[in-house]
């Protein structure tokens, strides 16, 4: 019975540790999406400048606007597609691996104090316009299933969408 019992308060730490390690993970790694529409247009190109509530930088994006969506831009190593040589040998892999927990980390680490956008999209420019962030950290708790492409490593996910007017554009 006393062995039961050990095999059994061993399980719920394994477990335990399993689900606090996802949630870690999910906590401290992110993406970022932001998608943004002009009511004017549907093929437009620019720059975006993600700002905290003091009006300071936090990110720096590109606007592509034929996929109404902004790349999100690490300061140091872009965002991560342009990494290795493009024919997915073992060592490019690794160093595309690297950054992207470097990229996913610096992500959760300002994502939630995003409240503001600074856009400079070819004829129109708009300074600190106000959106809002949400965040979803849904299945954390199924980052252990033993199927990287079920499930694979648990990520917080920051969304936005940014809508502007003509009439906002200076």
């Amino acid at each position: 019975m006393r062995r039961f019992l050990y095999v059994v308060i061993f399980l719920l730490l394994v477990i335990g540790g399993m689900l606090v390690h996802g949630y870690w993970h999910s906590y401290t790694h992110s993406f970022f999406q932001a998608y943004i529409y002009l009511d004017d247009r549907d093929n437009f190109d620019g720059q975006a400048l993600f700002l905290n509530a003091k009006g300071e930088e936090l990110a720096k994006g590109t606007v592509i606007g034929k996929y109404h969506y902004i790349k999100i831009l690490h300061p140091e190593l872009g965002d991560c597609n342009d990494i290795g040589d493009g024919n997915y040998s073992e060592l490019a892999k690794i160093t595309r691996d690297e950054c992207f927990k470097k990229y996913t980390a610096w992500i959760s680490s300002w994502a939630g104090n995003v409240s503001s956008v600074s856009l400079n999209i070819e004829d129109c420019i708009i300074h600190k316009k106000q959106i809002i962030t949400s965040r979803r950290n849904n299945g954390w708790y199924l980052w252990w299933f033993p199927s990287v492409h079920v499930f694979g490593k648990p990520y917080s996910y920051y969304i936005s969408q940014i809508k502007v007017q003509r009439k906002e554009c200076r």
